[in-house]
This record gives C-alpha cells, structure tokens and sequence, in this order.
C-alpha cells in the first residue's frame, strides 16, 4: 500500500477549500494595505535651504515643508506654478500630498530650490 504525505494532503485540502471569492477578498485586502501605508516626509527650510533638496517619495504620500529659518519663506512649483504655499513665517508649515515629479522654489529666495521625484 502506497503512503501519501500529510503535507500533500494539506496543500490539495487548502488548495480546494479556497474559493474565489475567499481569494479575491484577500487580494482586495492586501491591496487595501499597500495604499494605506502612504508615508509622511519631511522637509526643512533652514539657512536659505530646502533640506533634503532633493526627495524620493511614493505617489500620496505627505510631505511637510517646516519653516525653521529666520526669515519668511514659501514653496512653489517651478514650472506651470501648479501649486504654492502661503508665506511661512519662522516655526510654521505646510503640507502637500505628491502626485508627480516637481521642480519647486522659494518666491522670495529664488536662489532656493528643490526636486521631488515620484517613484513608479
């Protein structure tokens, strides 16, 4: 008489008690979890500099400019002036949600720029 594996009988077992809407469930939970687990960056605006000035970052995630330099700064997207902030004066901040690559600058500093690059 031939002997099967207990382990061969698990796998048919779990193989065949999972319906297709039991897998469906969990791809639609699991891909719930993955855009739940947006990340917040940050960064800083300190002696006339964005720092990172440059960032890599996931499409929805947020990123927060903090003003910690003395004087007022703002931030603005270079090219099309798609979005900006308010004026931020020292200890403020402002945050933004990323969804393409950006160039942005500091309207009143123009020598202070910075890069965000949306990952694929």
């Amino acid at each position: 008489m031939k002997t099967i594996p207990i382990s061969f009988i698990s796998f048919i077992l779990l193989f065949f008690t999972s319906s297709p809407a039991q897998i469906a469930e969990n791809q639609a939970i699991e891909s719930s979890i993955r855009i739940q687990k947006s990340q917040k960056h940050i960064i800083e605006i300190k002696q006339l500099k964005f720092i990172p000035d440059y960032i890599e970052v996931n499409k929805g995630d947020t990123i927060t400019f903090i003003n910690n330099d003395y004087v007022d700064h703002d931030v603005t997207e270079e090219k099309t002036k798609k979005w900006s902030s308010s004026l931020m004066k020292k200890g403020n901040s402002w945050s933004m949600a990323a969804k393409v690559d950006a160039d942005y600058y500091c309207t009143l500093h123009v020598i202070m720029k910075g890069k965000i690059r949306v990952k694929k």
